[in-house]
């Protein structure tokens, strides 16, 4: 299989211009999309996934009707992808206001490209190694109900019926979590090793979150691959 994973756009109201950055942020934001949709219709990935943060800022209000239509354009032809919520894409960090944000508005604009994975799973067809891809989303969860809340999610699926061993489970989460936790002392986060520890034998993780990149990482015991991609 080719995978495209991508993450944390960080999208601002065309009125705004982010921190730290240029006036040229706007046209350098559209040219950035515009060639990563080339790109993928020249790889035709099997899958493209977004995990989290397509917004920045939190507030509906924030994006006026003008905005949001300015994105939908843009991403009107862009491939097909899976995506999640990043908390950036939820009003106040909680997956209750999805509702209210951005995101959602978006996705109700272009409904054909951007498919919500949130809390649910897909099945992909393989005549591979497994009898079954399982595809997942996971979106943002506070550190203090993360992992209770994510290992009740994982144990659910892993009894479903749909599910034949072996089976490689594909979950895409937006998380605080670096490949060593002595990276971020400022707030809480998980180590690579710690956030692996949760999900099943024959798991790829797709996160989003933090702003940097990392190179993939992995757990052979137990054959969990980690990607999180420059965002």
């Amino acid at each position: 299989m080719k995978i495209c994973h991508f993450s944390d756009l960080h999208l601002s109201p065309l009125g705004h211009i982010p921190q730290s950055r240029t006036e040229n942020y706007h046209s350098d934001v559209k040219a950035e999309i515009e060639k990563l949709s080339r790109a993928l219709k020249l790889e035709a990935p099997d899958l493209i996934l977004c995990s989290g943060d397509i917004f920045h800022l939190k507030n509906q209000a924030a994006y006026s009707p003008k905005d949001l239509n300015y994105y939908r354009n843009l991403f009107i032809n862009f491939p097909p992808f899976y995506c999640i919520p990043g908390n950036h894409d939820l009003p106040k960090s909680a997956f209750d206001n999805v509702g209210d944000s951005p995101y959602t508005s978006l996705r109700n604009l272009v409904p054909e490209v951007i498919k919500d994975l949130s809390w649910q799973s897909v099945y992909i067809p393989t005549e591979g190694v497994y009898n079954t891809i399982c595809l997942s989303g996971i979106p943002y969860v506070p550190m203090t109900g993360f992992k209770e809340k994510v290992t009740t999610f994982v144990e659910s699926i892993q009894k479903r019926e749909e599910i034949k061993s072996p089976t490689l489970f594909l979950f895409m989460l937006h998380v605080d979590a670096t490949p060593t936790k002595l990276l971020v002392n400022l707030w809480e986060s998980y180590s690579y090793q710690e956030l692996a520890d949760i999900f099943p034998k024959n798991s790829i993780l797709f996160l989003g979150h933090i702003h940097a990149s990392f190179a993939p990482w992995q757990d052979p015991k137990r054959n969990i691959t980690i990607s999180k991609p420059w965002s």
